[in-house]
């Protein structure tokens, strides 16, 4: 992987360090985090912009590239639940790689077909990510499936009653 990876890689050993010293340190490893407010650097808000816009969607690589697509409320609802859990490493994802191409069919659904202009991977990362959730099951039980045709519809605010108060995905 390129300095993104390198930089995960470097702040989990300064962790482990700190744990080694005595230090109380819960790793968390989010997989491609999704939903409303996204930054307009991401490829949701870059794609649902080009799309509304009439543009091209640029994607990096194929629309067989797979991620773990995460819903950002369960990202936080977890990172709350580890708050009371001992010291652990755990990877935050749903546990189900899916082709880029179902993000793009989602925008599609919400704003319209959607065209698509696939580019070479500037940085080489992985085809896949797939997180391991077995420990993340034990702390928050049942792991939701990650709605992409809703967090699109709330990422551009079709279809949302409130976006200041989603249902929370674990009590």
């Amino acid at each position: 992987g390129g300095g993104y990876a390198l930089s995960k890689v470097r702040a989990e050993n300064c962790c482990h360090r700190r744990r080694a010293e005595g230090g109380h340190v819960t790793i968390v490893r989010p997989f491609t985090v999704v939903g409303p407010g996204q930054r307009d650097d991401m490829a949701l808000a870059r794609w649902i912009a080009a799309a509304a816009a009439g543009r091209p969607l640029d994607v990096f690589g194929s629309l067989q590239r797979r991620r773990d697509f995460t819903d950002v409320r369960f990202t936080v609802s977890t990172l709350i639940a580890l708050l009371d859990h001992p010291p652990t490493v755990v990877n935050i994802g749903s546990g189900r790689s899916r082709p880029l191409a179902d993000l793009v069919d989602a925008i599609g659904d919400v704003i319209g077909e959607a065209v698509v202009r696939c580019r070479p991977v500037p940085v080489p990362e992985p085809d896949e990510t797939l997180a391991d959730t077995h420990r993340l099951r034990s702390i928050v039980g049942d792991i939701p499936a990650t709605d992409l045709r809703r967090i699109v519809a709330e990422h551009v605010g079709v279809g949302v009653t409130s976006r200041a108060t989603p249902e929370p995905l674990i009590a």
